[in-house]
Formats: C-alpha cells, sequence, structure tokens
C-alpha cells in the first residue's frame, strides 16, 4: 500500500537540506523569545537543533510546501519547544532539595512511573516484592531508550543528579537536557501505562 502522507517520498537529505536553509531565520527568531532568568542555561541553537531532530523522526513527516509555510511550520515546532524548556527549568528550580540517589534508586524508579503513569496511583501501597517488580520494570523501559534519552532520564530523574552536572556529563546546556528528557517520557508513557495495567489485574494491591 503507498503512503499517502503529505510528504511521503521526501528524502532525508533534500528535508536536512531544507532544515540548514532555515536555520539562521530561526535561531534569530527564537533568540528575542528566551527569558533573560535562563538565556545562561539554553540557547536558540539548541531548541531549533531539536526541532530539526523532531522534524526529521517524525513518523507522519508532515513537510508543508512552500517555504514561507514550511519555515512557519518550523517556528511553531520550534517555540513548542522553547516553551518546554522554560516549564522544565522553572520546575526544576521550584523542586530544589533532591537527594542524590544510591543502590539501585527504588523510590526514584518508583516516581517516575506514578509521574508518567498516573494510573499506578490507584493501586495503593504495594508489597516489598511488588515494589521491587515495579521499580526495575521502570529501569528496563528507561534502559530500552535511544541514547542520549537513556543517559538524561538515568541521570536526572532516576539518580536524582543535579542538571547542571547532568549538562556537564552529557554535553549539553541544562535547557537541552530537559528537551531530552521530554522526548523520553513521550516514549515510556505507553510502556508504563501498560505495565500498570497488567499488574493491576493481578491483585497485587494488598488492601483490594
Amino acid at each position: 500500500m503507498q503512503d499517502s502522507s503529505p510528504a511521503a517520498g521526501v528524502p532525508d537529505d533534500e528535508l536536512s537540506a531544507r532544515l540548514g536553509a532555515c536555520a539562521e531565520a530561526l535561531i534569530a527568531a527564537i533568540v528575542p523569545d528566551i527569558p533573560e532568568r535562563h538565556q545562561a542555561l539554553f540557547s536558540a541553537e539548541d531548541v531549533v537543533q531539536q526541532t530539526f531532530v523532531d522534524v526529521l523522526t517524525d513518523a507522519r513527516r508532515f513537510v508543508p510546501e512552500g517555504e514561507q509555510a514550511f519555515f512557519r511550520y518550523l517556528r511553531t515546532i520550534a517555540r513548542n519547544n522553547l516553551i518546554e524548556v522554560i516549564r522544565a527549568l522553572d520546575a526544576g528550580k521550584r523542586g530544589g532539595g533532591r537527594c542524590r540517589v544510591t543502590g539501585e534508586g527504588q523510590e526514584s524508579s518508583l516516581d517516575l512511573l506514578h509521574a508518567l503513569a498516573p494510573a499506578a496511583t490507584a493501586l495503593g501501597p504495594l508489597p516489598t516484592a511488588a515494589r521491587h517488580e515495579a521499580a526495575q520494570a521502570v529501569r528496563d523501559a528507561v534502559a530500552a531508550l535511544p541514547e542520549p534519552w537513556r543517559r538524561a532520564v538515568e541521570l536526572y530523574d532516576l539518580e536524582l543528579r543535579d542538571i547542571a552536572e547532568v549538562a556537564a556529563i552529557l554535553g549539553r546546556s541544562p535547557g537541552a537536557v530537559h528537551l531530552l528528557r521530554n522526548r523520553a517520557f513521550a516514549r515510556l508513557r505507553a510502556p508504563l501505562a501498560e505495565y500498570v495495567t497488567r499488574i493491576s489485574k493481578t491483585g497485587v494491591n494488598p488492601q483490594a
């Protein structure tokens, strides 16, 4: 069956060339919208780089015809990415007092499970064995992520390292790290929700 998506058959090299031609103008469009409080934490280049990755890896591969339409399409994605970065940095600033995890990091794994699969809250307190299993399921799901998404989540969300330290390890800006985490979260939600659905049918909750 022939792919009938709007950009079916657009070669990656052709799309990459179109993206490259828009890079300078897109960066210029993003720079004025970066809050002064975050200017040391990420750059417009970080946002544009993630925008290009998003476009190149989008399974739907929607690429509007006409350069003006294409630029508007890129600018919309870039601004959404900018909003993601700002929200993540602001949330991280409010959530100070993180303590680095040692050992298995079970609690941080379970916290991530509850954050990405809210239905897990309905399970109530889990027995010790079930807690270990749930934490391992989270770690397994994270381990299956592509690089560098996996490292961003492992370092920041599971090991609870400071964002500046994670950024230094990954060679990225703090804002870029949060963009990687958001992409990872989008990939993790489905398998973690499936896991919660499965264990909810096993009667692991002692209060059920």
